[in-house]
């Protein structure tokens, strides 16, 4: 959950007790590769609307 909210991973880690970061990315990296898409798509979706507002002010 606290993955989906934005909170660093480091943290979560240092909350959860792993003595190393690398074994929340790995107990987690399900979570991370949904977070990886949904980054992708909302940065598809921004730049898809600079590039449209590019397109209207070059008019």
């Amino acid at each position: 959950m606290l993955l989906y909210k934005g909170i660093n991973i480091k943290y979560i880690s240092r909350r959860l007790g792993h003595k190393s970061v690398i074994t929340t990315l790995n107990t987690y990296s399900h979570i991370i590769d949904d977070l990886d898409q949904r980054d992708s798509e909302s940065t598809d979706l921004a730049l898809n609307d600079l590039y449209s507002l590019r397109k209207i002010s070059a008019k």
